[in-house]
């Protein structure tokens, strides 16, 4: 191994000196690094760990469950009673600390330790980085965020229910550190672009939270005859043209599958498949969720899978019994289980239609209603007790033009939420791009075009 370069870096206007900071090796630098910076082992960087115990009656613990990965801040320390205080809470904190996971780095359970909660005590479970006076804490909080510590960290897990990194792995781990002039200039350049980055983010974030109730409210409208209150007025047809029916009077036949013996993989070319419930979401028939038949001798046309039919799972958890799917492409020789129901529906009545109901709340609370089993977890629905579901009916023509209204709002809405989900994804991108650039001392006075806050925006 090469000896360290002596006075390698004159480090001026800033309390970086040489015999503050061990330099790293130029053969173990990550990248060269630019004129006035030095590459440092991560205890040059903190200082050492300090234990801490319980006291009093009550605490307040950060463990993993603590920490929000997303947003990587601590959201929820736990107030723990002493007397049931866990092992691993014995890391002191301190304002300006950052604490980076040593069990599984790659979930990202990293935070900023800001006043508010620089009283709490954190778990073993962390490695807890305390800045020295020549280290900026926002500059090391941003740069164990980055890709080049996180996924650089993970090469050296290991363990396979908790695979984990050792604290010699983060304090020998080589870390870039420029002036600290240098270093308050990069912080007030990242936290900039990420704030016009999370104004976008904000505006995403409220599509995609809006994009359930707006759902709802668009289908409420539909099957109380609001959506098409204008078509029937122009065409003379008065309201009570709706009907209340239940599903005795729209299925014309029910047609089930069989409880068989099956082995757990997908059925190869000319076996029988049979499906699982995941297979039946709404609106999404996923023929891939199916389990090989042992006995191809029970294959039956008569509950044979086929393009146009209409499944219903009748059962699953609370939040997914009663799915409903019109199958559009099967490519699988797949039967009928016992817990997926095909429906033949009246031929006056669309199928369309009807499914579009099924998404609806209204819908939701009779299955809720009508289905038995444990509270948390399997749910079942009778056939009888199927055919007792209610659905607003309006004549044939009215249905027809209430699935073209729901095909269209309802594929603006959808396309809606993956633009915004894009949005997100690519601010994710831009994030990691910006922290990249920044510690390579890339990052200059101007936001490039592929981290335009704008142009993420605009795409919303």
């Amino acid at each position: 191994m090469a000896r360290p370069r002596k006075n390698a870096v004159k480090a001026q206007n800033s309390l970086l000196t040489p015999d503050k900071v061990a330099e790293v090796p130029v053969e173990e630098q990550p990248y060269p690094l630019p004129e006035g910076w030095k590459g440092g082992r991560g205890n040059s960087l903190w200082k050492s760990q300090e234990t801490e115990k319980p006291t009093g009656n009550f605490f307040y613990y950060i463990d993993i469950d603590a920490v929000d990965n997303k947003q990587q801040k601590v959201i929820s320390p736990k107030q723990t009673p002493v007397s049931q205080a866990p092992s691993r809470a014995s890391r002191k904190l301190h304002e300006g600390d950052t604490i980076f996971s040593l069990v599984r780095p790659y979930l990202r359970n990293i935070a900023y330790i800001d006043e508010d909660i620089s009283n709490c005590i954190a778990s073993t479970g962390f490695y807890i980085c305390s800045p020295l006076k020549n280290v900026n804490s926002r500059f090391l909080y941003w740069l164990m965020t980055s890709d080049y510590v996180v996924l650089g960290l993970n090469k050296f897990m290991k363990g396979d229910n908790s695979p984990s990194i050792r604290k010699n792995d983060i304090e020998n781990f080589p870390f870039p550190l420029p002036t600290l002039d240098e270093q308050q200039r990069i912080v007030d350049r990242i936290e900039f672009l990420f704030a016009k980055l999370d104004e976008a983010k904000a505006k995403a974030e409220a599509v995609l939270d809006g994009f359930e109730i707006r759902k709802a409210a668009i289908l409420h409208k539909a099957f109380t005859g609001e959506l098409t209150a204008k078509w029937r007025e122009e065409n003379g047809i008065e309201n009570d043209s709706w009907k209340e029916k239940d599903f005795a009077y729209i299925i014309r036949n029910i047609k089930a599958g069989k409880n068989l013996r099956c082995e757990e993989r997908p059925p190869q070319e000319n076996e029988i498949g049979i499906v699982k419930v995941s297979a039946v979401t709404w609106g999404f028939f996923n023929e891939l969720e199916s389990k090989t038949c042992i006995d191809p001798s029970v294959y039956n046309k008569n509950i044979q899978i086929k393009k146009g039919d209409f499944l219903f799972s009748r059962a699953n958890t609370i939040q997914l019994i009663g799915n409903c799917v019109i199958v559009e492409n099967i490519h699988k020789k797949l039967i009928l289980s016992d817990k997926i129901l095909r429906l033949e529906i009246n031929k006056n009545i669309s199928n369309k239609y009807i499914l579009y109901f099924s998404m609806s709340t209204k819908y939701r609370k009779q299955i809720t209603s009508l289905a038995s089993g444990n509270q948390d977890g399997m749910r079942n629905i009778s056939q009888k007790n199927l055919l007792k579901i209610k659905i607003p009916l309006p004549t044939e023509e009215e249905q027809q033009g209430i699935v073209r209204i729901l095909d269209n709002l309802l594929a603006k809405e959808q396309q809606a939420k993956e633009a915004a989900e894009t949005v997100l994804h690519q601010i994710n991108l831009m994030k990691k791009a910006i922290l990249a650039r920044a510690f390579r001392g890339e990052l200059g006075t101007h936001i490039p075009s592929q981290i335009n806050p704008q142009r993420t925006e605009a795409c919303i």
